[in-house]
């Protein structure tokens, strides 16, 4: 009990410290965070944009994915798929396909969809090259447009059928399990193919899990960089406590005692970066699709075939975790890397020179 005692005491001490210092502790962290904000804002506007499309894409098929699986004469259809959750819900025969006008016509009824459920289908339009260039279109390059299996044309579909190619009609519950199995089963092989029914929702999500990687990339380079600029900040800040430190151990202080306040301290300034840098990549992100929501709005309802679109991207991602880790790691190292200055000889030279 004693030990707690003592230890919200040094926190108390701590916590007094960042208040008296908190104009310096402002100046330091709107600087120090600007990294920050802009590895969030990137996160929040792609998160956003990711869930908002993604979401569009789902309404056909309530979330599940529908693939044309295509394999060589004497191919197992059934690869993979009980492992990744997927099932076959029919073949594609010469006998099946005589009975629609249409491939897709034949798939919806496979699928049992409705004709409601396919007109939510996303267009074959979306982004016109001669468009002038928006900043959004980094992200929505990322959007596959929809094309039906064999071009919806019964004779394309014949015509796979007259070269002796095994087609079958399966289902996955989610866009992921889809993906699993794309990875695993189909992706590289040259005996195997397939070809999403009724919406572009597992080669845009494909996209996006590359431009995450991208991203990621880009990330780690940008938060070694802002973990250098918040070492910096956190030691400038530590120095500036070194006249407190030395009143401290005068008082009875032990070097001990001094290294909890100074974590203390540091950790309060690293929760003020992270609150800023969050609040920060937040509004930046709400601003970028504030300006440019008559874009976005334009190019969702042209694709979605939908009068009005929700345009306002805001998403959460693990960026936020690796920043928050980042911020609040870069106390303890900033500790360690000074840590020879408590030392009774450095304090009292310090003492000396004031």
């Amino acid at each position: 009990m004693a030990g707690r005692m003592k230890l919200l005491q040094l926190l108390k001490l701590s916590h007094a410290e960042f208040v008296t210092r908190r104009k310096t502790i402002l100046l330091s962290v709107l600087a120090a965070g600007i990294p920050f904000i802009i590895i969030l804002g990137v996160s929040f506007l792609a998160n956003g944009i990711e869930n908002v499309i993604m979401g569009y894409m789902t309404r056909p098929t309530d979330g599940e994915v529908y693939l044309v699986l295509e394999a060589n004469e004497g191919t197992d259809m059934t690869r993979g798929l009980a492992k990744n959750q997927g099932e076959i819900i029919g073949e594609i025969t010469m006998v099946e396909a005589e009975k629609y006008a249409t491939p897709v016509e034949m798939l919806a009824a496979m699928a049992g969809m409705s004709k409601e459920k396919l007109a939510l289908s996303p267009g074959a339009e979306f982004l016109d090259e001669e468009d002038k260039f928006n900043i959004l279109d980094l992200f929505f390059t990322d959007v596959t447009t929809y094309q039906p299996p064999f071009q919806d044309q019964m004779d394309m579909l014949e015509m796979k059928l007259a070269q002796e190619k095994q087609l079958a009609f399966a289902k996955f519950p989610t866009v992921e399990d889809a993906y699993d199995y794309y990875k695993e089963v189909i992706a590289g092989s040259r005996t195997r193919n397939c070809d999403e029914a009724f919406t572009s929702q597992l080669r845009t999500y494909m996209n996006f899990r590359g431009s995450r990687g991208t991203r990621k990339t880009l990330m780690i380079i940008v938060l070694v960089i802002a973990a250098i600029i918040m070492i910096g900040t956190y030691v400038y800040l530590l120095d500036q406590e070194l006249h407190t430190m030395v009143v401290y151990q005068a008082l009875g202080a032990s070097k001990k005692d001094l290294i909890v306040i100074s974590l203390g301290y540091l950790l309060e300034i690293g929760i003020a970066t992270v609150v800023y840098a969050v609040l920060g990549g937040m509004i930046a992100a709400l601003i970028v699709s504030g300006l440019n929501a008559g874009y976005a709005g334009e190019m969702i309802t042209k694709l979605f075939n939908i009068e009005s679109a929700r345009v306002i991207f805001l998403g959460w991602g693990v960026e936020v975790l690796w920043v928050v880790l980042t911020v609040m790691a870069m106390a303890p190292v900033s500790l360690l890397l000074t840590i020879d200055q408590f030392s009774t000889k450095r304090l009292s030279q310090k003492l000396k020179r004031d």
